[in-house]
């Protein structure tokens, strides 16, 4: 026979005893309980898992490839275009010879058609490059976006490994007591009889 050293022990016991006779006399609301779903070795080996990953093996963020990347879309966003410009420009040089070689030959490089025709080039390449730099900016800024939530992801990820939720909630009916239940006999039989 062992003896209880805790001193709380007959009072807590006691305390259990009234709190157990209350709720089978006077009953107990309906409530909505979240027990787990796993066993106590799912959550055993769960808890082991997650207590072996290094979270800095998931930080993207860290990573010579994202950082390029992100450094590459962010010089997008800012507008930095010269990367892919290069066949506007070689395009403009084709045209304004063309042109050059055309009003050359009439004598007229000076000539106010001339300066026309070369102005009109001109906006065409600003017009290709304002429509190039909206249209990467656009496509970046998309990307942009999944690079910021790419760390989150990862660390979300890893955080599901592909268990089904570990909590359900469940709604325990109202137990509506020993009082209750009588109250609720005799009404009926005088109402019935």
């Amino acid at each position: 026979m062992t003896i209880s050293t805790n001193q709380g022990g007959f009072g807590s016991s006691l305390s259990d005893l009234f709190s157990g006779l209350k709720q089978f006399v006077f009953g107990t609301p309906g409530k909505i309980e979240s027990p787990s779903t796993l066993d106590p070795q799912q959550q055993a080996f769960l808890k082991n898992l997650l207590g072996q990953v290094d979270p800095s093996t998931f930080a993207i963020q860290n990573q010579p490839t994202f950082q390029a990347g992100q450094s590459y879309l962010q010089s997008l966003l800012g507008g930095d275009i010269s990367q892919f410009q290069a066949p506007y420009m070689r395009q403009f040089q084709e045209q304004t010879a063309d042109l050059a070689e055309r009003f050359a030959g009439l004598g007229g490089l000076s000539s106010s058609g001339f300066q026309q025709a070369l102005g009109g080039a001109a906006g065409r390449l600003q017009e290709n490059l304002a429509s190039l730099r909206g249209g990467l900016q656009q496509q970046a800024l998309g990307q942009a976006l999944g690079y910021a939530q790419a760390p989150g992801q990862m660390q979300f990820g890893l955080a599901g490994l592909g268990l089904r939720p570990s909590i359900e909630n469940v709604y325990k009916p109202e137990d509506p007591g020993l009082l209750k239940s009588v109250l609720a006999l005799l009404i009926k039989s005088k109402m019935g009889g």
